[in-house]
C-alpha cells in the first residue's frame, strides 16, 4: 500500500499518543518538554492525514475508541 500504509500507521500511533498525553494531563500529571514537542507534532500530523485518508482516519478513530472501552472486534476485523 506504500505511502498510504505508512499513513495510517503514523495516525493510528499519534491518536493513541495524543490521547496517553491529554489523559495524563487530564490527571494533572506533568510531561516533559519533548513529549509536548511531540504531542504538538502529532495532532498536526493528525489533521493533515485526516485529509489525506479521511475515511481510513475515522475508522482508527472507531477502533481506537472501541479498545479504550475494552473491545477489540474492529482492531481484530482491520488486521485479520
Amino acid at each position: 500500500m506504500g505511502l498510504f500504509g505508512y499513513l495510517d500507521d503514523a495516525y493510528f500511533t499519534a491518536k493513541v499518543f495524543t490521547q496517553v498525553i491529554d489523559e495524563i494531563q487530564a490527571s494533572n500529571g506533568k510531561i516533559a518538554g519533548i513529549d509536548q514537542k511531540y504531542y504538538d507534532q502529532a495532532k498536526y500530523l493528525k489533521r493533515y492525514v485526516r485529509g489525506v485518508i479521511p475515511d481510513e482516519a475515522v475508522k482508527i478513530d472507531e477502533m481506537v475508541k472501541e479498545l479504550r472501552s475494552g473491545k477489540s472486534t474492529l482492531y481484530q476485523a482491520i488486521f485479520n
